[in-house]
């Protein structure tokens, strides 16, 4: 049952009522750390420039500041109008036209809309601004510990990084990253403000780190090093997924976690430590944290590799997003599976490149925000992301405009932190172990096997030239709604279906150990492959020829038997009434009966 306290957030997916999107006023290139490597890392800038600080282009910044306002208004408003077809666009920051499908505020009635109109609840939505009589936001004044010290502060474009909504409970993060060190300071007037209007809202804060480049990391020049020879020979799995930060301290970002109920999943990067999740688990005894290891990403923060997206019900399966690039631990994924969630790997990205001094990848892009478990919101660039999730998978999928919020370093999920949803700390995990994870030696952990996803991602193009009832060379390729329909219908048999390979008699394992269909004679990497392939039209083409064929094999032998094999019919008689003699006739010498 859904709480009526104002702060009140239990999962990714409840939904949403109050939310805080972020601002890009006043921010600076931060100042570099021992935590991030920032903006010049493994490129051919790094030996002249070894990191840029200061203000920002008042251009950048003003950019930005509107595709948060642009955000904001989505939000905020009850009916959007999500474009039919899409439109190119010229992105200046990575001198590249895009692919886009837009979304407005708009009517509430289809008259005179080109375009699906997705109705929702308004949202309320609020804002680390300035307040009336302050001098502007500003982060290019310095700040000072007794352990470190920095020129320029990161800014409030991403609130998710350091704060998170534990069911009634607001958690201030214990960042380890010098220029955020005073970060949630900025958010204090919007928390006292729930907390006077919130009698039920509890507010901490872990043991603030000291952020000292001696004490809490390994190396002070470990991103110089990483690029070197030697040290590319080391994978972050190889290590015992060790990163630059050490365990001396607690620390970690809030966008580290994912929420899913009762059970919260953390992630480890170079942002958070083992120590971290120790005091989560001490902390909150009414909730399970779990570990999540990804061996090909040791960077930070969990909301750019593994996203949930609703949960199991009694008609359903869960779905969690993956992202492909940096698949996680099988052993970890069996949490999932056993519990009817059903993991799907994103599509790839719709560009590799990104601003020359973006704080982020182009891995961002399924960095989404959950509106219900029916809606969400993405990148308005994200167009292969947006079949899978509209097309396919059957969400109201609204898209925003943010490649600009790239270069500070956030996606949707990022710069924004939810404060109320309509959930509760309902157990969406009830078959597991919890006791037997929580003795796991996290300090001394190599499990390296990557988890092979049995359903993957993929994408149908459908023949209906033949299909039952239609005249011969009738329609050719199915328009653009009856492919998807009938891949939804697809992917719901496939949803409901328990597959076992071993049990499948056109599967096999050849010598190279990737999966080979023996009835189309074609070779795949693993087990979603092979399963995408059986659900393709060559494989399903090839079933109904072997079908007919079959058919009229059958009809052939009916037909050859009745030709060639009549039934006999036997008349038994019985023994003669009479006796038969020889004679012989001594005139003629002749013998007869």
């Amino acid at each position: 049952m859904a709480s009526s306290s104002i702060v009140n957030s239990w999962t990714e997916w409840g939904t949403l009522e109050l939310i805080c999107v972020g601002t890009a006023e006043g921010m600076c290139y931060p100042d570099e750390t021992p935590s991030y490597p920032w903006h010049t890392g493994s490129s051919n800038m790094r030996p002249y420039i070894r990191a840029i600080s200061g203000r920002r282009p008042r251009r950048c910044i003003d950019q930005a500041q509107a595709q948060l306002d642009n955000l904001t208004e989505l939000l905020r408003a009850e009916s959007i109008v999500v474009a039919n077809s899409t439109d190119e666009i010229f992105d200046s920051n990575i001198a590249q036209v895009m692919t886009r499908k837009q979304s407005s505020i708009g009517p509430n009635t289809l008259e005179n809309t080109n375009g699906k109109i997705i109705q929702k609840s308004k949202i309320d939505v609020c804002r680390p601004l300035k307040a009336p009589g302050e001098e502007p936001l500003c982060f290019n004044h310095q700040l000072s510990t007794p352990h470190f010290k920095s020129q320029y502060q990161f800014g409030l474009a991403c609130p998710r990084d350091v704060l998170i909504t534990l069911g009634d409970t607001v958690l201030e993060a214990p960042t380890s990253v010098h220029t955020r060190y005073f970060e949630s300071e900025y958010y204090k007037p919007l928390l006292y403000s729930l907390w006077k209007r919130d009698s039920n809202m509890k507010w901490l804060q872990p043991p603030k780190p000291t952020c000292s480049p001696i004490k809490m990391f390994n190396d002070v020049d470990f991103w110089e090093k990483l690029n070197t020879k030697d040290y590319n020979k080391i994978t972050f799995a190889n290590s015992g997924y060790k990163t630059n930060l050490n365990e001396n301290e607690i620390a970690f970002d809030a966008a580290d976690m994912m929420r899913m109920g009762k059970d919260v999943f953390y992630k480890k990067s170079a942002s958070a430590n083992n120590e971290g999740l120790y005091w989560l688990r001490r902390t909150f005894p009414h909730l399970r944290f779990h570990m999540l290891h990804f061996p090909t990403d040791g960077s930070y923060h969990l909301d750019a590799s593994l996203v949930p997206l609703r949960p199991p019900t009694s008609g359903s399966h869960g779905l969690v997003l993956i992202n492909q690039d940096y698949p996680p631990l099988a052993s970890e994924m069996k949490l999932f599976t056993d519990n009817d969630w059903r993991p799907i790997w994103a599509p790839l990205y719709s560009t590799k490149e990104v601003p020359p001094l973006a704080l982020c990848t182009s891995n961002l892009h399924m960095n989404l925000l959950s509106l219900s478990d029916r809606c969400v919101v993405i990148e308005e660039c994200e167009t292969a992301l947006y079949r899978l999730l509209h097309d396919e998978l059957g969400f109201d999928v609204i898209t925003c405009p943010l490649r600009v919020l790239n270069e500070f370093g956030g996606g949707l999920h990022c710069v924004t932190w939810d404060i109320r949803r309509q959930d509760s700390c309902t157990d969406y995990f009830p078959n597991q172990n919890y006791e037997s994870e929580c003795q796991l030696d996290l300090d001394n952990y190599y499990d390296k096997t990557l988890f092979s996803n049995p359903f993957g991602y993929f994408s149908l193009n459908i023949d209906f030239q033949h299909r039952a009832g239609d005249k011969t060379g009738g329609d050719g390729i199915a328009s653009g709604s009856e492919s998807n329909r009938d891949r939804r219908e697809r992917l719901r048999q496939l949803a409901l279906e328990t597959i076992n390979l071993a049990k499948n008699p056109y599967s096999m394992r050849n010598c190279v150990a990737t999966y080979e269909c023996r009835f189309c004679l074609t070779s795949h990497n693993n087990e979603g492959s092979y399963l995408a392939h059986t659900q393709g039209k060559k494989h399903q083409s090839n079933l109904a020829r072997r079908v007919a064929r079959k058919n009229q094999q059958s009809s052939d032998i009916v037909q050859s038997i009745k030709r060639h094999y009549e039934v006999r019919k036997f008349i038994k008689i019985s023994r003669p009434g009479y006796n038969v003699t020889k004679q012989h006739d001594p005139d003629t010498k002749q013998q007869s009966l």
